[in-house]
């Protein structure tokens, strides 16, 4: 997509068009792997929306690693946990967010930090973790900065990562999701590029993107939300992401969508709740704004309807979809009308199948309750470590159970 710009990171002051973007993304990479990272190796993203999320996730897939995805809000012993339960090798974070000051955190979980020597960690607690790379300015005791990773490879190295393309496996790991923990510690979904770019193509033709799109990312990276119906979508059709702040800010949001002209916007319901509210009172002149993309959790008719008439949208759209499938297995069509968009989940996604079934597992007639199971593409990979687990959520016939 050349010049068009793939991202805006208004609160950053930054810009990449697709052309410039690759450059960066692939010094992550050739950066990575010369720190001794091979392929298949986890890389922990712990961050809000920055520019140096999106760079690390891009340049960890095209140097064959895995990245991991961690809530910016996790205090230390989450963060142990994720760090220790997928075997994080390299983690990339800010110095500090609102009050979380990150380096300090792990210093806590990993006190042998300031005393590593060339940035290499030997440490007892996390015995797999080797790097600690700091997106600051600063020169923090046993870590690396971002600048110095993006320094770290020569031309003939960065031009090695072009060639690791016809290595990097579709059917394999790019990405690790952990899932929301509601009955004990949280899994680890492990997602691979075949489920990230299908989905996000899908998720893509059905909000009608394309090159003139610009997205106002309000929901976090991490998440599914953010990594696939977002980043995966505008990548597959070189639609532009518009971040208009590390952390969700109605304010931001509203300037971001008219000073970057901003086309599609997407949240979850209580955002959008904040969003309208504010809106109504600064009414800023919102006009290029033509769909409302809406999921995460149950969005009511009635906040369908405020999200289209106050923000003065065309159309409002829904998603329905589950970590373990990657993102996306229900969504709004371009062609429904209000009734269906404001009470259903919409259609199933193209290439998928899906069925409900009772307990013995066989299925039930239209308009029974019952379990939903989901077959295709989208299907993980596994839960990582976790061998029982994966077995008891996908059959041998490769029916994923949604619980």
């Amino acid at each position: 997509y050349g010049n068009t710009e793939c991202i805006v990171s208004c609160h950053e002051q930054k810009r990449y068009t697709f052309r410039g973007l690759i450059e960066d993304v692939d010094r992550v990479a050739a950066g990575l792997l010369k720190l001794g990272l091979q392929q298949g190796d986890h890389v922990g993203i712990w961050a809000p929306n920055n520019m140096h999320w999106y760079l690390t996730m891009l340049g960890a897939a095209r140097a064959g690693l895995v990245s991991v995805g961690i809530n910016p809000a996790f205090q230390g012993p989450e963060v142990e946990y994720c760090l220790k339960k997928v075997k994080v090798k390299a983690i990339i974070m800010p110095e500090s967010f609102k009050t979380q000051n990150y380096y300090e955190i792990i210093k806590g979980i990993c006190p042998e930090l300031p005393d590593s020597v060339d940035g290499c960690i030997k440490s007892a607690n996390l015995p797999h973790l080797k790097y600690v790379i700091v997106d600051t300015p600063n020169k923090l005791k046993g870590s690396l900065t971002f600048d110095d990773l993006l320094g770290l490879c020569n031309p003939a190295e960065r031009e090695a990562i072009k060639q690791l393309q016809f290595h990097v496996l579709p059917d394999s790991g790019c990405n690790i999701q952990f899932t929301s923990g509601t009955t004990g510690k949280p899994k680890a979904a492990v997602l691979s590029h075949y489920n990230f770019v299908n989905n996000g193509i899908h998720i893509g033709n059905r909000n009608q993107l394309d090159s003139s799109s610009r997205i106002c990312v309000q929901v976090p990276l991490f998440h599914v939300y953010g990594v696939v119906i977002t980043v995966m979508a505008a990548m597959t059709h070189g639609s532009t992401l518009v971040l208009p702040a590390a952390g969700f800010s109605p304010v931001d949001s509203l300037h971001a969508i008219v000073n970057e002209k901003c086309t599609h916007i997407h949240g979850t319901p209580s955002m959008y709740v904040d969003l309208i509210k504010k809106q109504r009172e600064l009414k800023l002149p919102i006009e290029t704004a033509k769909i409302a993309v809406t999921g995460g959790a149950p969005c009511s008719p009635q906040l369908f309807l405020d999200i289209k008439n106050v923000l003065g949208l065309d159309h409002v759209r829904t998603v329905y979809g589950l970590t373990e499938t990657t993102a996306v297995i229900f969504q709004s069509k371009p062609s429904d009308k209000m009734d269906k968009i404001l009470n259903t989940v919409g259609h199933l996604l193209d290439h998928i199948e899906v069925k409900v079934v009772d307990a013995e597992g066989r299925i039930v007639q239209f308009g029974e309750p019952g379990e939903l199971y989901v077959r295709g593409y989208a299907t993980m990979l596994e839960y990582y470590d976790d061998a029982e687990k994966t077995k008891d959520t996908i059959g041998n016939d490769k029916w994923l159970k949604t619980g």
